[in-house]
């Protein structure tokens, strides 16, 4: 029996990675597959490879031949300074395919995912793509692909679920924490909070392992994003008997990391504002 409260955090014994991974391989048939590249990251676990699809070929451009030892060692900095996430990373992500914006890019970055439901007998690996131009932001990326992955090994797609955590139908829209163009299926509300969880928890271990100057800017833009999920999810969701315990655990760590992140932003300012005086 799967312990539910485990799942959607990682966990220093890497209980929620074995739970997502057997359900990605009853699925899909897949298994973790070794580097087989030159390059990797997370301790030679994920190998960093060319795109084998031009994902975004319009607005990022291929980095692989031209990626720097130095931006995927200060990108790995970062995903290593939070080392439950680091592990689940270890076991899960297959690839990283490194992306270049044009020219006056600036902090942050752009990514994107080989979503699940379009694997196919060729291509069944976990890859994410993300630009490398800010070391912090490209941490942030693979962490916030990464999220979206493992809900959909568990049967929530972005577009789409399968009833095994929530029931509510896709035809109902909410509105997302991220995207506001739209009304969005409960699926993908879940899909925006739940990246940027766990994008949000490796920026907590960044300010206080490597700067806390360097994630302030993120903390700022992203805890209202987390904020605005919270309330949106549980006004509406309906769950399954599985899923009320997950998305319970969910909640939980959502409203720890905004009143981690809040404490360290009030703490950052009032710093700031005596070094003023």
């Amino acid at each position: 029996m799967i312990d539910w409260t485990r799942v959607a955090k990682p966990q220093p014994d890497g209980y929620d990675t074995q739970v997502i991974g057997e359900a990605l391989h009853t699925r899909t048939g897949w298994v973790k597959t070794a580097p087989a590249s030159a390059l990797t990251l997370v301790k030679g676990t994920v190998a960093v490879a060319r795109d084998p699809f031009n994902y975004s070929g319009d607005v990022m451009l291929d980095a692989f031949d031209d990626v720097l030892s130095s931006e995927l060692e200060e990108a790995d900095r970062r995903l290593a300074a939070w080392p439950d996430g680091y592990a689940s990373l270890a076991g899960f992500l297959d690839e990283f395919w490194p992306k270049r914006m044009p020219e006056g890019f600036g902090r942050g970055s752009c990514s994107g995912h080989q979503m699940v439901p379009s694997w196919t007998e060729a291509f069944r690996r976990t890859a994410v793509y993300v630009t490398v131009t800010d070391p912090q932001g490209c941490a942030e990326g693979v962490y916030h692909e990464v999220g979206h992955l493992r809900l959909e090994a568990l049967g929530m797609n972005i577009d789409d679920h399968d009833g095994t955590l929530i029931t509510n139908p896709i035809e109902e829209l909410y509105v997302s924490p991220v995207r506001k163009d739209c009304k969005r299926p409960m699926c993908a509300v879940i899909q925006a909070l739940y990246s940027w969880l766990i994008l949000t928890e490796g920026d907590l271990w960044c300010a206080s392992r490597i700067s806390r100057e360097e994630a302030r800017p993120y903390l700022t833009q992203n805890l209202p994003k987390i904020e605005e999920g919270i309330g949106e999810v549980e006004r509406h969701v309906r769950t399954t008997p599985d899923g009320a315990v997950f998305i319970a655990s969910m909640m939980d760590w959502a409203r720890d990391i905004v009143t981690r992140g809040t404490a360290l932003l009030t703490e950052t300012n009032d710093a700031a504002r005596t070094v003023s005086i």
